[in-house]
């Protein structure tokens, strides 16, 4: 195979690889994004739940309103099961997923330097390969 030919042939390929990190870089910026938007959010929800925390034990039961064993019962009911899964979904529940968006930010963002160091890399290496063409030509 001739030397130009095969020049070809390795600065296709490079380009092709180019091409495919391109677009699997490109990918990773927009998860990314669509994740950093949904952290976001759910760092606004849960900051809205801890503003109406409170509002599961409303109305607030006086003496004069109810009496007896059935108001104690529904007041502890309120605070030990309603309060507490609430409690639960703001703070367990969403902190979960709010670390585990953060580190799948993280992750992207890492893949997304990889990939940047790659491009760089291919980038150089198609510079080189075109100049060897571009010498290979002039000589003959």
């Amino acid at each position: 195979m001739e030397a130009g030919s095969l020049l070809s042939k390795r600065i296709g390929n490079v380009q092709l690889s180019i091409d495919s990190i391109t677009r699997q870089m490109n990918q990773n910026q927009a998860d990314s994004e669509r994740l950093k938007s949904t952290l976001s959010k759910l760092i606004s929800y849960q900051m809205a739940f801890d503003q109406y925390k409170k509002r599961c034990l409303e109305p607030e039961l006086s003496p004069d309103m109810w009496r007896g064993a059935l108001s104690k019962d529904f007041d502890r009911f309120r605070q030990n099961e309603v309060q507490n899964r609430f409690y639960s979904l703001s703070n367990d529940q969403l902190d979960v997923i709010i670390v585990q968006l953060r580190q799948a930010i993280t992750s992207a963002s890492l893949s997304i330097n990889d990939l940047q160091g790659s491009l760089h890399t291919h980038r150089v290496r198609l510079d080189t390969l075109i100049e060897l063409r571009r010498k290979e030509s002039t000589r003959t």
